[in-house]
């Protein structure tokens, strides 16, 4: 059984080839480029199919409001320590906040480039996929 590095779920199409085979499904799926070989178009289906499920169920509300619940609690402590803690531990939280911030914003985009990349991948394999039974 293969694993996609993101996510805890199983590719079994994927452990049906050879190492190099599968890092380069994987790395097709990351890039968003169709593969080169017809035989691997299976395997980039399935992954390209298995990132996109792991993708919506990332968008449950909860998943996409924890950064900034982290955010949150890191700026109560940032305040806090700012007041009554050492510098470091100020720095420490007001950096925190600041990174939390960052990842919650930026989350959306970069699932939905991911996305967009695993569609792609998807598209390009099934039309692989036809070709090669209509062979």
């Amino acid at each position: 059984m293969s694993r996609y590095a993101g996510g805890l779920f199983a590719i079994w199409e994927l452990s049906e080839l050879s190492p190099s085979d599968r890092v380069a499904v994987m790395r097709a799926v990351r890039r968003g480029e169709p593969v080169s070989d017809p035989r691997l178009a299976p395997g980039a289906l399935a992954c390209a199919t298995s990132v996109m499920e792991s993708l919506q169920r990332q968008q449950a509300p909860l998943w996409r409001s924890v950064p900034f619940i982290i955010a949150g609690l890191a700026l109560v402590l940032a305040v806090t320590m700012t007041s009554t803690g050492p510098v470091w531990q100020a720095v420490l939280f007001w950096a925190a906040t600041v990174l939390f911030l960052g990842v919650g914003l930026a989350l959306p985009w970069s699932q939905r480039r991911l996305r967009e990349k695993a569609e792609a991948v998807a598209g390009d394999a099934a039309e692989q996929i036809v070709r090669l039974s209509a062979d």
